[in-house]
Protein backbone atom coordinates (compact mmCIF):
# COMPACT_ATOMS: atom_id res chain seq x y z
CA UNK A 1 0.00 0.00 0.00
CA UNK A 2 1.22 3.32 -1.03
CA UNK A 3 2.12 5.95 1.77
CA UNK A 4 -0.25 9.12 1.45
CA UNK A 5 1.54 12.09 1.97
CA UNK A 6 -1.62 14.38 2.51
CA UNK A 7 -2.06 11.98 5.82
CA UNK A 8 0.18 14.34 8.04
CA UNK A 9 -1.69 17.35 7.34
CA UNK A 10 -5.24 15.60 7.82
CA UNK A 11 -4.14 14.59 11.25
CA UNK A 12 -3.09 17.96 11.78
CA UNK A 13 -6.30 19.22 11.08
CA UNK A 14 -8.22 16.54 12.99
CA UNK A 15 -6.36 18.05 16.20
CA UNK A 16 -7.82 21.56 15.48
CA UNK A 17 -11.16 21.41 13.77
CA UNK A 18 -14.56 19.31 14.89
CA UNK A 19 -14.96 17.77 11.27
CA UNK A 20 -12.48 17.44 8.63
CA UNK A 21 -14.02 16.73 4.98
CA UNK A 22 -11.58 14.62 2.37
CA UNK A 23 -12.52 15.30 -1.42
CA UNK A 24 -11.04 13.85 -4.27
CA UNK A 25 -11.92 12.36 -7.66
CA UNK A 26 -13.22 8.58 -7.82
CA UNK A 27 -10.85 6.46 -7.29
CA UNK A 28 -7.92 8.10 -6.18
CA UNK A 29 -7.52 5.87 -2.85
CA UNK A 30 -10.12 8.27 -0.24
CA UNK A 31 -11.82 5.02 1.18
CA UNK A 32 -7.82 2.92 1.80
CA UNK A 33 -6.71 6.09 3.66
CA UNK A 34 -9.79 6.90 5.80
CA UNK A 35 -9.59 3.20 6.53
CA UNK A 36 -5.93 3.39 7.57
CA UNK A 37 -6.68 6.81 9.83
CA UNK A 38 -9.48 5.23 11.18
CA UNK A 39 -7.91 2.32 12.52
CA UNK A 40 -4.76 4.33 13.46
CA UNK A 41 -6.79 7.25 15.52
CA UNK A 42 -9.63 4.59 16.98
CA UNK A 43 -12.14 5.96 15.13
CA UNK A 44 -15.44 3.90 14.10
CA UNK A 45 -15.65 3.49 10.39
CA UNK A 46 -18.88 3.93 8.18
CA UNK A 47 -19.76 3.46 4.61
CA UNK A 48 -22.66 5.20 2.90
CA UNK A 49 -22.15 3.17 0.26
CA UNK A 50 -23.34 -0.22 1.85
CA UNK A 51 -26.62 0.09 1.36
CA UNK A 52 -27.85 -0.46 5.27
CA UNK A 53 -26.13 2.13 6.56
CA UNK A 54 -27.43 4.79 3.85
CA UNK A 55 -31.00 3.49 4.62
CA UNK A 56 -30.45 4.48 8.55
CA UNK A 57 -28.85 8.25 7.12
CA UNK A 58 -31.66 8.84 4.86
CA UNK A 59 -34.66 7.25 7.40
CA UNK A 60 -32.69 10.65 9.45
CA UNK A 61 -29.74 12.36 9.19
CA UNK A 62 -29.91 14.05 12.88
CA UNK A 63 -31.09 10.77 14.78
CA UNK A 64 -28.22 8.87 12.37
CA UNK A 65 -25.40 11.29 13.82
CA UNK A 66 -26.76 11.46 17.21
CA UNK A 67 -26.18 7.55 17.14
CA UNK A 68 -23.09 7.06 16.25
CA UNK A 69 -20.12 6.74 19.15
CA UNK A 70 -17.32 9.70 18.46
CA UNK A 71 -14.62 9.83 17.00
CA UNK A 72 -15.90 8.46 13.84
CA UNK A 73 -15.30 8.53 10.06
CA UNK A 74 -18.10 8.27 7.66
CA UNK A 75 -17.35 7.59 3.85
CA UNK A 76 -18.94 8.12 0.78
CA UNK A 77 -20.88 11.36 2.04
CA UNK A 78 -22.01 12.45 -1.43
CA UNK A 79 -24.28 9.99 -1.82
CA UNK A 80 -26.32 11.53 1.11
CA UNK A 81 -25.78 15.02 1.19
CA UNK A 82 -28.65 16.12 3.67
CA UNK A 83 -25.77 14.42 6.17
CA UNK A 84 -23.68 17.34 5.88
CA UNK A 85 -26.71 19.53 7.05
CA UNK A 86 -26.94 17.62 9.72
CA UNK A 87 -23.45 18.06 10.88
CA UNK A 88 -24.13 21.65 10.79
CA UNK A 89 -26.90 21.39 13.05
CA UNK A 90 -24.22 20.11 15.48
CA UNK A 91 -21.05 21.18 14.29
CA UNK A 92 -20.50 23.84 17.32
CA UNK A 93 -20.80 21.07 20.09
CA UNK A 94 -18.42 18.77 19.03
CA UNK A 95 -14.86 18.13 19.91
CA UNK A 96 -11.59 18.69 17.90
CA UNK A 97 -11.21 15.33 16.14
CA UNK A 98 -14.77 14.15 16.13
CA UNK A 99 -15.72 13.62 12.66
CA UNK A 100 -13.50 12.70 9.56
CA UNK A 101 -15.93 12.98 6.22
CA UNK A 102 -14.95 11.61 3.02
CA UNK A 103 -16.66 12.60 -0.42
CA UNK A 104 -16.54 11.61 -4.01
CA UNK A 105 -15.99 15.36 -5.98
CA UNK A 106 -17.50 18.30 -4.23
CA UNK A 107 -21.05 17.02 -2.30
CA UNK A 108 -23.96 19.34 -2.45
CA UNK A 109 -24.22 21.41 0.79
CA UNK A 110 -20.45 21.25 0.97
CA UNK A 111 -19.50 24.84 0.28
CA UNK A 112 -22.64 26.21 2.96
CA UNK A 113 -21.23 24.36 5.53
CA UNK A 114 -17.80 25.85 4.82
CA UNK A 115 -18.78 28.75 4.63
CA UNK A 116 -21.17 28.62 7.83
CA UNK A 117 -18.41 26.98 10.23
CA UNK A 118 -14.94 27.78 8.57
CA UNK A 119 -13.28 27.57 12.20
CA UNK A 120 -15.23 23.74 12.66
CA UNK A 121 -14.60 22.73 9.20
CA UNK A 122 -11.34 22.12 7.35
CA UNK A 123 -11.72 20.77 3.77
CA UNK A 124 -8.53 18.58 2.36
CA UNK A 125 -8.29 17.03 -1.50
CA UNK A 126 -6.09 13.80 -1.88
CA UNK A 127 -4.99 13.81 -5.27
CA UNK A 128 -3.26 10.78 -7.83
CA UNK A 129 -0.28 9.80 -6.20
CA UNK A 130 3.05 11.77 -6.73
CA UNK A 131 6.39 9.98 -8.07
CA UNK A 132 7.25 10.09 -4.77
CA UNK A 133 4.05 8.11 -3.20
CA UNK A 134 4.23 5.75 -5.97
CA UNK A 135 8.22 5.34 -4.94
CA UNK A 136 7.04 4.47 -1.38
CA UNK A 137 7.93 7.30 0.43
CA UNK A 138 7.07 11.57 1.45
CA UNK A 139 9.27 14.24 1.63
CA UNK A 140 9.30 17.91 1.88
CA UNK A 141 9.76 18.58 -1.69
CA UNK A 142 10.09 22.62 -0.83
CA UNK A 143 13.04 21.76 1.34
CA UNK A 144 14.83 19.35 -0.79
CA UNK A 145 15.05 22.55 -3.61
CA UNK A 146 17.54 24.27 -1.01
CA UNK A 147 19.87 21.14 -1.79
CA UNK A 148 18.46 19.19 -4.74
CA UNK A 149 19.94 16.12 -5.81
CA UNK A 150 21.71 16.19 -9.02
CA UNK A 151 20.97 12.54 -11.95
CA UNK A 152 19.05 11.32 -13.86
CA UNK A 153 15.19 10.48 -12.18
CA UNK A 154 14.82 6.33 -11.86
CA UNK A 155 11.97 6.62 -14.03
CA UNK A 156 11.32 8.27 -17.29
CA UNK A 157 9.55 11.33 -17.18
CA UNK A 158 7.62 10.25 -20.49
CA UNK A 159 6.49 6.92 -19.00
CA UNK A 160 5.22 8.46 -15.81
CA UNK A 161 3.41 10.79 -17.80
CA UNK A 162 1.61 8.27 -19.83
CA UNK A 163 0.89 6.64 -16.49
CA UNK A 164 -0.38 8.93 -14.71
CA UNK A 165 -0.75 8.56 -11.05
CA UNK A 166 -4.27 6.61 -10.01
CA UNK A 167 -3.32 3.68 -7.86
CA UNK A 168 -5.25 1.27 -10.00
CA UNK A 169 -3.84 2.08 -13.30
CA UNK A 170 0.10 1.74 -11.67
CA UNK A 171 1.51 -1.29 -13.52
CA UNK A 172 -0.84 -1.76 -16.68
CA UNK A 173 0.05 -1.52 -20.32
CA UNK A 174 -1.25 0.93 -23.01
CA UNK A 175 -4.23 -0.83 -23.65
CA UNK A 176 -4.83 -1.88 -20.39
CA UNK A 177 -4.72 1.61 -19.58
CA UNK A 178 -7.02 2.95 -22.52
CA UNK A 179 -9.86 0.37 -21.28
CA UNK A 180 -9.19 1.44 -17.43
CA UNK A 181 -9.83 5.19 -18.26
CA UNK A 182 -12.67 4.25 -20.57
CA UNK A 183 -14.91 2.80 -18.25
CA UNK A 184 -14.00 5.49 -15.75
CA UNK A 185 -15.05 8.19 -17.74
CA UNK A 186 -17.98 6.26 -18.81
CA UNK A 187 -19.01 5.36 -15.02
CA UNK A 188 -19.01 9.08 -13.53
CA UNK A 189 -20.56 8.22 -10.27
CA UNK A 190 -20.28 4.68 -9.94
CA UNK A 191 -22.99 4.33 -12.78
CA UNK A 192 -22.80 3.12 -16.55
CA UNK A 193 -23.61 7.13 -18.45
CA UNK A 194 -22.02 6.27 -22.01
CA UNK A 195 -24.21 9.04 -23.18
CA UNK A 196 -23.40 11.57 -21.11
CA UNK A 197 -19.26 10.55 -21.18
CA UNK A 198 -19.93 10.98 -24.66
CA UNK A 199 -20.93 14.18 -24.31
CA UNK A 200 -18.29 15.37 -22.29
CA UNK A 201 -15.45 13.47 -24.49
CA UNK A 202 -14.67 16.75 -26.44
CA UNK A 203 -14.56 19.25 -24.01
CA UNK A 204 -12.25 17.33 -21.48
CA UNK A 205 -10.15 16.13 -25.27
CA UNK A 206 -9.81 19.95 -25.60
CA UNK A 207 -8.24 20.24 -22.38
CA UNK A 208 -6.18 17.25 -22.78
CA UNK A 209 -4.81 19.53 -25.92
CA UNK A 210 -4.40 22.90 -24.59
CA UNK A 211 -4.60 22.40 -20.86
CA UNK A 212 -3.14 24.12 -18.83
CA UNK A 213 -5.49 26.65 -20.66
CA UNK A 214 -6.65 29.80 -19.39
CA UNK A 215 -10.24 29.74 -18.84
CA UNK A 216 -12.76 30.75 -22.52
CA UNK A 217 -16.11 29.39 -22.11
CA UNK A 218 -17.21 31.47 -25.42
CA UNK A 219 -14.15 30.24 -28.00
CA UNK A 220 -14.52 26.78 -26.54
CA UNK A 221 -17.79 26.84 -27.17
CA UNK A 222 -17.29 28.06 -30.49
CA UNK A 223 -14.98 25.83 -31.53
CA UNK A 224 -17.16 22.43 -30.11
CA UNK A 225 -20.31 23.20 -31.37
CA UNK A 226 -22.44 24.29 -28.46
CA UNK A 227 -23.78 27.11 -26.75
CA UNK A 228 -22.76 28.29 -22.63
CA UNK A 229 -25.86 26.90 -22.22
CA UNK A 230 -23.89 23.51 -22.45
CA UNK A 231 -20.42 24.50 -21.79
CA UNK A 232 -21.16 25.98 -18.05
CA UNK A 233 -22.86 23.17 -16.61
CA UNK A 234 -20.88 20.53 -18.29
CA UNK A 235 -17.30 22.24 -16.99
CA UNK A 236 -19.62 22.43 -12.76
CA UNK A 237 -20.05 18.96 -13.30
CA UNK A 238 -16.55 18.19 -14.28
CA UNK A 239 -15.11 20.02 -11.68
CA UNK A 240 -17.26 18.86 -8.84
CA UNK A 241 -16.26 15.42 -9.74
CA UNK A 242 -12.17 16.80 -9.54
CA UNK A 243 -11.68 16.01 -13.07
CA UNK A 244 -10.63 19.19 -14.13
CA UNK A 245 -8.67 21.40 -11.80
CA UNK A 246 -8.79 25.60 -11.63
CA UNK A 247 -5.71 26.68 -11.16
CA UNK A 248 -6.65 30.70 -9.71
CA UNK A 249 -5.10 33.90 -11.13
CA UNK A 250 -2.55 35.75 -8.73
CA UNK A 251 -3.37 38.86 -7.58
CA UNK A 252 -0.79 41.77 -6.54
CA UNK A 253 -0.99 45.75 -6.46
CA UNK A 254 2.77 45.44 -7.05
CA UNK A 255 2.66 43.98 -10.00
CA UNK A 256 -0.50 46.21 -11.91
CA UNK A 257 -3.04 44.42 -13.76
CA UNK A 258 -3.32 41.00 -14.28
CA UNK A 259 -5.51 38.96 -16.44
CA UNK A 260 -7.90 37.35 -13.58
CA UNK A 261 -8.89 33.90 -16.08
CA UNK A 262 -7.79 30.86 -14.31
CA UNK A 263 -5.90 28.07 -16.06
CA UNK A 264 -7.63 24.81 -16.54
CA UNK A 265 -6.26 21.13 -16.88
CA UNK A 266 -6.79 17.66 -16.08
CA UNK A 267 -6.15 15.92 -12.81
CA UNK A 268 -4.04 13.36 -14.03
CA UNK A 269 -2.01 13.38 -16.60
CA UNK A 270 -2.76 9.56 -17.53
CA UNK A 271 -6.04 11.11 -18.20
CA UNK A 272 -4.39 13.53 -20.63
CA UNK A 273 -2.84 10.96 -22.31
CA UNK A 274 -5.43 8.44 -22.65
CA UNK A 275 -6.97 11.42 -24.54
CA UNK A 276 -4.87 12.86 -26.46
CA UNK A 277 -2.72 9.58 -28.18
CA UNK A 278 0.99 8.92 -27.30
CA UNK A 279 1.72 12.82 -29.00
CA UNK A 280 2.25 13.58 -25.12
CA UNK A 281 -0.57 16.29 -25.62
CA UNK A 282 0.64 17.67 -28.54
CA UNK A 283 3.94 18.67 -27.77
CA UNK A 284 6.40 17.54 -25.95
CA UNK A 285 6.89 20.71 -23.81
CA UNK A 286 3.50 21.05 -23.05
CA UNK A 287 3.25 17.71 -21.34
CA UNK A 288 6.44 17.96 -19.71
CA UNK A 289 5.00 21.03 -17.98
CA UNK A 290 1.57 19.65 -17.62
CA UNK A 291 3.49 16.35 -15.54
CA UNK A 292 5.93 19.07 -13.58
CA UNK A 293 2.84 21.52 -12.48
CA UNK A 294 0.80 18.59 -11.43
CA UNK A 295 3.28 16.95 -9.06
CA UNK A 296 4.19 20.57 -8.02
CA UNK A 297 0.40 20.85 -6.84
CA UNK A 298 0.19 17.91 -5.23
CA UNK A 299 3.19 18.90 -2.96
CA UNK A 300 1.59 22.06 -2.57
CA UNK A 301 -1.15 20.74 -1.25
CA UNK A 302 0.89 18.64 1.07
CA UNK A 303 2.39 21.47 2.82
CA UNK A 304 -0.75 23.69 2.25
CA UNK A 305 0.74 26.34 0.18
CA UNK A 306 -1.98 28.40 -1.80
CA UNK A 307 -1.58 28.02 -5.64
CA UNK A 308 -1.70 30.38 -8.40
CA UNK A 309 -0.62 31.29 -12.67
CA UNK A 310 0.74 34.56 -13.18
CA UNK A 311 0.11 36.32 -16.58
CA UNK A 312 -0.02 40.16 -17.37
CA UNK A 313 -1.71 41.81 -19.99
CA UNK A 314 1.25 42.49 -21.81
CA UNK A 315 2.59 38.99 -22.20
CA UNK A 316 4.70 38.33 -18.83
CA UNK A 317 3.84 34.71 -17.15
CA UNK A 318 4.79 32.75 -14.32
CA UNK A 319 4.24 29.03 -14.55
CA UNK A 320 3.40 29.00 -11.17
CA UNK A 321 3.45 30.91 -8.04
CA UNK A 322 2.82 29.50 -4.42
CA UNK A 323 2.27 31.78 -1.07
CA UNK A 324 3.50 30.62 1.92
CA UNK A 325 1.04 30.94 5.15
CA UNK A 326 3.49 34.00 6.10
CA UNK A 327 2.71 35.90 2.70
CA UNK A 328 5.91 34.76 0.68
CA UNK A 329 6.26 33.47 -2.20
CA UNK A 330 7.65 30.70 -4.48
CA UNK A 331 7.92 30.87 -8.04
CA UNK A 332 8.66 28.46 -10.82
CA UNK A 333 9.59 28.22 -14.33
CA UNK A 334 9.24 24.94 -16.30
CA UNK A 335 11.25 23.91 -19.15
CA UNK A 336 11.77 20.68 -21.26
CA UNK A 337 15.15 21.77 -22.30
CA UNK A 338 18.11 19.41 -21.22
CA UNK A 339 20.03 22.59 -21.23
CA UNK A 340 18.58 25.70 -19.20
CA UNK A 341 19.92 28.95 -19.92
CA UNK A 342 18.94 32.54 -19.35
CA UNK A 343 16.06 32.99 -21.46
CA UNK A 344 14.31 29.22 -19.59
CA UNK A 345 13.67 31.34 -16.27
CA UNK A 346 10.81 33.33 -18.44
CA UNK A 347 9.60 36.40 -16.34
CA UNK A 348 11.48 34.97 -13.23
CA UNK A 349 13.53 37.99 -13.03
CA UNK A 350 10.91 40.83 -13.64
CA UNK A 351 9.02 39.36 -10.87
CA UNK A 352 12.12 39.51 -8.38
CA UNK A 353 12.62 42.80 -10.09
CA UNK A 354 8.77 43.96 -8.97
CA UNK A 355 8.21 41.66 -5.44
CA UNK A 356 11.99 42.21 -3.64
CA UNK A 357 12.05 40.38 -0.52
CA UNK A 358 8.24 38.81 -0.70
CA UNK A 359 9.81 36.36 -3.63
CA UNK A 360 11.33 34.11 -0.83
CA UNK A 361 12.51 32.04 -4.26
CA UNK A 362 12.52 31.27 -7.66
CA UNK A 363 13.10 27.93 -9.87
CA UNK A 364 13.50 26.42 -12.76
CA UNK A 365 12.52 23.03 -12.50
CA UNK A 366 14.29 21.28 -16.25
CA UNK A 367 14.75 17.81 -18.34
CA UNK A 368 18.60 17.83 -17.42
CA UNK A 369 20.84 16.45 -14.92
CA UNK A 370 22.82 18.77 -13.02
CA UNK A 371 22.07 21.61 -10.33
CA UNK A 372 23.29 25.11 -11.78
CA UNK A 373 22.54 29.16 -10.26
CA UNK A 374 21.68 31.15 -13.33
CA UNK A 375 21.24 34.81 -12.63
CA UNK A 376 20.46 33.95 -9.29
CA UNK A 377 18.11 31.75 -9.33
CA UNK A 378 18.36 27.77 -8.87
CA UNK A 379 18.02 25.28 -11.99
CA UNK A 380 16.94 22.33 -10.35
CA UNK A 381 16.74 18.80 -12.04
CA UNK A 382 13.52 16.45 -12.70
CA UNK A 383 15.23 14.56 -10.16
CA UNK A 384 14.10 16.38 -7.15
CA UNK A 385 10.87 14.86 -7.72
CA UNK A 386 11.54 11.55 -7.05
CA UNK A 387 12.97 10.42 -3.27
Amino acid sequence: MHPRCLRERIERALGRRPVVVLIGARRVGKTALVRRLARRRGMGYLDLAEPETLREAKAGADPFLEAIRLPAALDGVERFPGLLAAVGRRVEKLPPGSLLLAATGEPRGLSRLVGSFPEQVSVLTLDPLTQAEQSGACFDLFAALENPPEGRPPASWERAFVTGGMPEVEGLGKKERDTWWQSYLATPEGRARPAEAAKERPLLSLLAEEGPAPLNKSAWAKRLGHGLNWINPTLERLEARGWVRRLPAFRSPELGKLAQQPRLLLFDTGLVAHLAGTRYAGERERAFRTFVLLELLRHANFAGLAPYHLRTYKGREVDLVLERPDGRLLAFAIRATPEPGPTDLGDLLWLRAQLGEQLAGGYLLYAGSEVQEIEGFRAVPLRVLWP
